[in-house]
């Protein structure tokens, strides 16, 4: 796991389309809907693996 500086670094140098869609599959990831929740989950996992990173390193870099 990366250190928070990295995590950091690698989310300000992001495209912003690329940060819109991770925050739009965030934001179905906690969805109540079972299937919305489990598809914006794996567009998580999909748009952070263009840039290195995972969705655990997402949320420490959220939770700050």
């Amino acid at each position: 796991m990366k250190n928070i500086t990295e995590i950091t670094a690698i989310i300000v140098n992001m495209e912003d389309t690329l940060f819109d869609k991770i925050m739009q599959a965030e934001h179905d990831y906690w969805e109540l809907d079972r299937k919305v929740s489990k598809n914006g989950y794996q567009r998580m996992v999909y748009n952070l693996r263009k840039v290195g990173l995972t969705v655990d390193e997402w949320f420490a870099w959220v939770n700050l």
